[in-house]
């Protein structure tokens, strides 16, 4: 019994990081019914977005240098990514 994507969001690719404040991320593959959810360090929800069929997304983040997450969440699978901010 293994799992059947041990690895979530495999052609995933997410650039520049650390980045000063815009960010691209290409998913390798079309994902029907995705959800954003970018955080600070302390948890707050900065900003949130549902797309309901993309491949390709463009981003900032219109806050003060630092840490932040970045969960990606589709039918199937969940990433969270570490962006750091300068």
């Amino acid at each position: 019994m293994g799992l059947e994507n041990s690895s979530p969001f495999t052609g995933l690719s997410f650039y520049p990081n650390p980045t000063t404040g815009n960010f691209s991320i290409d998913l390798g593959e079309t994902k029907h019914k995705l959800n954003l959810i970018l955080t600070n360090s302390l948890g707050q929800v900065l900003f949130s977005k549902n797309y309901a069929s993309t491949n390709f997304i463009n981003l900032g983040i219109n806050a003060p240098s630092g840490i932040y997450f970045l969960q990606l969440e589709s039918d199937e699978e969940s990433k969270t990514i570490r962006i750091l901010k300068n």
